[in-house]
This record gives C-alpha cells, sequence and structure tokens, in this order.
C-alpha cells in the first residue's frame, strides 16, 4: 500500500511541475500509477488533499528549515543555520505554491500564515521592537524577491542577503 506522505510529495511534484491548475486526482493517480480508491483511502477528496500539500509545505519549507536554526545556540549561528537550510529547498517548488495562491482562497491564507509566521521568526533573530520587525520585513521582502528572480538559483546569489544583512546591522 502507497503511503500517505508518497502522495503528498507526488502531488507537490506536480505542483512543482504543472502548478497547480492541472493538479487531478486523474493525473496524481497517473503520475502514482495507482487507482483513485487508493488516493480516496488517504483523502476525502482534492479539496482535502490540496489542505495536505499546503500543511506539507508550511512544514518543510518554514517550520523544519526554523527547527534546524533553532538547535544553534547563537543569534549569528541560527540566521545561518536558517540559510543553510533554505538554500537546501525546491524554490522552484516555493514560487509554485505563490502562484497558486494568487488564484485560491486557501492557498492564499496558507501563503500569508507561513509569510507571517517567517517574519516572526526572523524578527526574533533581531531582537525586539518595531526595527528588528522592520529588520525582519526588509530581509523577507529580499529573500522573496531573490527567491522569485533566481529560483533554485537562490543559494548562488546568497551572499546579495549577507550584504544587505551586514547593512541592516550597520544601521
Amino acid at each position: 500500500m502507497v503511503k500517505k506522505a508518497a502522495w503528498i510529495d507526488a502531488g507537490l511534484s506536480l505542483v512543482r511541475r504543472d502548478g497547480n491548475q492541472r493538479l487531478t486526482i486523474e493525473r496524481l493517480c497517473a503520475a502514482m500509477r495507482k487507482t483513485k480508491g487508493s488516493f480516496y483511502h488517504h483523502f476525502a477528496d482534492i479539496s482535502a488533499f490540496e489542505d495536505a500539500l499546503l500543511d506539507a509545505w508550511k512544514h518543510a519549507h518554514t517550520l523544519a528549515p526554523m527547527a534546524a536554526a533553532e538547535a544553534e545556540s547563537a543569534v549569528a549561528e541560527r540566521r545561518r543555520a536558517l540559510y543553510r537550510a533554505v538554500g537546501k529547498l525546491d524554490l522552484t517548488l516555493e514560487v509554485a505554491i505563490r502562484a497558486w495562491a494568487v488564484g485560491d482562497v486557501r492557498a492564499r491564507r496558507a501563503q500569508l500564515d507561513v509569510d507571517t509566521t517567517r517574519v516572526a521568526y526572523l524578527a526574533s533573530l533581531w531582537g525586539k521592537g518595531k526595527r528588528a520587525r522592520t529588520c525582519a520585513e526588509l530581509e523577507y521582502a529580499a529573500f522573496l524577491g531573490l527567491m522569485g528572480q533566481h529560483g533554485d538559483a537562490f543559494p548562488r546569489h546568497a551572499h546579495l542577503m549577507e550584504i544587505l544583512l551586514r547593512a541592516l546591522e550597520a544601521t
């Protein structure tokens, strides 16, 4: 029997490659070489499956990198660990999820939740107060821009984030 995680991995792969508009139970079952009955064993419908995809994205692309960063004791080490973890992510999938959020209310809510969580975490690395929040928002906006521009090539352009961080620290 195919595990639920395999369905989610296949779904994320389809979203990454073709976007959410082409995500159907039929295409998913064809990709998995399984029947619809196998799909329905794990998910009530496509909506429940999409919710599971968005939850998996949040975990893998937000909560797991934050947990990796939190394993470090010093703030500077946390930031480095965070960017190492982020550099290993499927940033093309990240862009595809964001494209999905443009036309889908559930995906938009998931994206906003992720964005809020990420900015709050970055703010915690900057300290407390309004300046911490401002620095976090600037850092995150720069990350989104670089990710959108470079996708999975983001790690090759991470030095730009380092320049921004040094500039923010100097202010």
